[in-house]
């Protein structure tokens, strides 16, 4: 908390939101008081804001007049969870915060957008990875009437499990981003929105040998990298397959970008994928995310 603080002029803002993460065999270990420990680490951080907030006087002599960190109105949000990734060893503790935070002042207006921390600690360690990602509010249109609702995305937590649907009475378009295409979708963090702003972009999981432009938080099944959207000349927009299992488009299997070679190498096919200028795109069974091209001036 204390590293990701965001300091205005009469305040500073620290990150809300914590998602923590332990190895498979450690989280077991915890699982049936996790609710407690998240709890006792609500009240930790907040006592601890007030502690920083009683500074004594000789470190406002030495810094100056410093601003009060002001703890989130609507509480901490902290939650624990097994890594599904396999990226932590026993003894790992892996911590994901997020900080929305104002807009950038420019001669543009700047957009929201939210700072996610990614931090391993291995004992006395700490390893931090730091992105930002950009809050593209809608255009404000004509309200649709209460008795139609827009679908806009869906996810599958696991094979079995029903679909939750999100709705919205106006469609989110977003042709005053300045990108070409956007991918809206929800996974285990809450609902997202991704412009596309060059050529290619790859989407998947991510890891620390595994940099994705839409990273994704959900089970497994979803491959680090899973697969890429790529713009070409003429402005048709094809989807590359690179998972382990599968992409669908419309409900149409893609076939794969890649296969293993006899002799175990990867190579790839030139299979390609036309994406429609509104689709919806399948990771496995997953993570359902739709796409939508955004008309050019």
């Amino acid at each position: 908390m204390e590293e990701r603080l965001y300091p205005l002029l009469y305040r500073v803002l620290p990150p809300r939101a914590y998602h923590v993460y332990l190895h498979p065999d450690d989280y077991r270990e915890i699982e049936t008081i996790a609710q407690v420990i998240a709890a006792d680490a609500q009240r930790a951080l907040t006592e601890r804001v007030d502690a920083l907030n009683r500074r004594p006087r000789w470190q406002g002599v030495l810094l100056g007049k410093q601003p009060p960190i002001e703890p989130p109105t609507t509480g901490w949000e902290i939650s624990i969870h097994p890594d599904a990734n396999s990226e932590l060893e026993r003894g790992q503790i892996g911590i994901v915060s997020r900080l929305s935070v104002a807009r950038t002042p420019t001669f543009e207006g700047g957009t929201p957008t939210t700072r996610i921390a990614r931090t391993v600690v291995t004992g006395t360690l700490r390893r931090t990875t730091t992105r930002e990602e950009t809050a593209v509010p809608p255009v404000p249109q004509a309200p649709v009437p209460s008795s139609v609702s827009t679908p806009l995305v869906a996810v599958a937590a696991a094979p079995s499990a029903a679909a939750v649907n999100v709705t919205a009475t106006t469609e989110p378009r977003l042709e005053g981003t300045r990108g070409v295409a956007q991918l809206a979708y929800v996974d285990e963090q809450g609902p997202h929105i991704f412009v596309m702003r060059k050529d290619k972009v790859s989407i998947g999981r991510g890891g620390s040998a595994h940099w994705v432009d839409v990273q994704v938080t959900t089970g497994p099944r979803v491959s680090r990298e899973h697969c890429r959207i790529r713009r070409a000349e003429d402005g048709r927009f094809f989807l590359q397959d690179l998972s382990a299992w599968g992409t669908s488009v419309n409900g149409q299997r893609v076939k794969p970008y890649v296969h293993t070679s006899p002799e175990g190498r990867l190579e790839e096919t030139g299979q390609e994928h036309e994406l429609p200028r509104d689709a919806r795109i399948q990771l496995a069974d997953a993570l359902l995310i739709e796409f939508q091209t955004l008309d050019q001036q």
